[in-house]
């Protein structure tokens, strides 16, 4: 038993690019209209005929120009043909054409897309050279105004574009600060500082150590030469840092004037706030504040505590006539700032201000505990904000 052998053909490829440019094919007498052509072949859509169409058959292909026509007696062979309701559609190829009349098909195809041949519904135009040169400068002239056009109209977006983001940043700068954002009236370094006075008109001698050291509690710390004879010895009332001597040895102090100022141990610095009473309801504790020194550098905070101006006992112990101007005005603000403010700065005026925005508080690391911020006068820590 013989094998079965098949035999493949390679399926034919299309060796022409077509082109639509207007011709008409002549076949047995009648004209018909070629919906695209290639140096190769045509065809031709909705083709009727009653006689039979032989396989290879002569045709006329015709180039309809505005004063002549170029006609061009070949031999096509028919290589499809597709039935449909409109009617039939052939495609048919060249065969024994020349070279001459192949070049003519290929001149007609390349000054039909250099432009030198323009199509005017089935008749072809020939442009000339100075029509063309013109055509040309009016289209690059075009090209210009456009591009300087789009230029504008993309610079005036672009413009009006910036103009709208700035505007509405600056809207929307305004509306949260006024709404979101607290300014205290005033603000001031603060610490709970321990100031020891002169208890009898003297003069003051203190002992041996000087600012920055350490002292504990019961520990002397300077005498004062009563003017009468005798001497009071004043001594540490807490395991303190002394931060200042305000007296000179041997200078005259009288009854009650500072003399020497400490700051207790394990304790810091912060920033005192006097805010609006009216804005108390809009502060919350943890709210981030935002401090700035006169040198212009800022450093980041949160509300430690909200307290009035005086205590209940400094109510209490006032003087029934001085009482307190505008008592109910403004209250104090505690500021914990988040990194130490060295002790030195005591007394240093700053600006406050205080973010109420919950939602970019809540981004931020609440399980931090509030920083001591222990300035020790002695530690070696540089002194927030540094100096330059």
């Amino acid at each position: 038993m013989k094998a079965l052998q098949l035999t493949y053909e390679a399926e034919r490829q299309r060796q022409h690019a077509r082109y639509r440019i207007p011709a008409i094919a002549e076949i047995n007498g009648t004209r018909f209209v070629v919906a695209n052509w290639s140096v190769g072949g045509f065809c031709v859509e909705n083709f009727h005929s009653s006689a039979a169409l032989p396989e290879t058959f002569p045709t006329t292909l015709r180039f309809q120009f505005q004063s002549f026509e170029l006609a061009l007696d070949v031999q096509a062979e028919l290589q499809r043909r597709v039935t449909d309701s409109e009617g039939d559609t052939i495609g048919c190829r060249f065969t024994g054409i020349d070279q001459h009349q192949r070049s003519q098909l290929q001149y007609v195809a390349n000054a039909f897309l250099s432009g030198e041949i323009v199509s005017t519904g089935d008749v072809l135009h020939v442009v000339s050279r100075e029509d063309l040169n013109q055509v040309q400068r009016a289209l690059q002239i075009t090209q210009q105004k456009t591009l300087g056009t789009r230029m504008k109209r993309f610079a005036g977006l672009g413009l009006t574009t910036l103009a709208g983001i700035a505007l509405f940043g600056f809207i929307a700068d305004t509306v949260f600060n006024r709404v979101f954002v607290v300014d205290a009236l005033s603000g001031v370094v603060d610490a709970p500082i321990v100031v020891v006075r002169s208890p009898q008109p003297g003069y003051f001698e203190p002992f041996g150590g000087g600012s920055g050291n350490n002292v504990s509690a019961g520990e002397p710390l300077a005498a004062v030469e009563l003017i009468g004879g005798g001497a009071t010895t004043l001594d540490s009332p807490c395991n303190c840092n002394i931060i200042e001597y305000h007296a000179r040895s041997r200078e005259f102090a009288a009854l009650g004037e500072p003399l020497i100022t400490l700051l207790p141990e394990k304790t810091g610095t912060e920033i005192l706030a006097e805010v609006f009473i009216a804005d108390f309801q809009r502060i919350a504790i943890g709210d981030p504040a935002t401090i700035r020194f006169p040198d212009r550098r800022e450093l980041a905070g949160r509300v430690l505590r909200v307290q009035h101006v005086t205590t209940p006992e400094q109510d209490r112990s006032t003087q029934l006539q001085s009482p307190p101007a505008n008592p109910l005005t403004y209250g104090h603000v505690v500021v914990a700032p988040n990194e130490p403010v060295n002790v030195r700065f005591l007394g240093t005026p700053v600006s406050v201000r205080i973010n109420t925005f919950r939602a970019l508080a809540a981004f931020s690391d609440r399980t931090k505990a509030f920083p001591t911020n222990v300035a020790r006068a002695d530690s070696g820590r540089p002194p927030i904000p540094e100096e330059r």
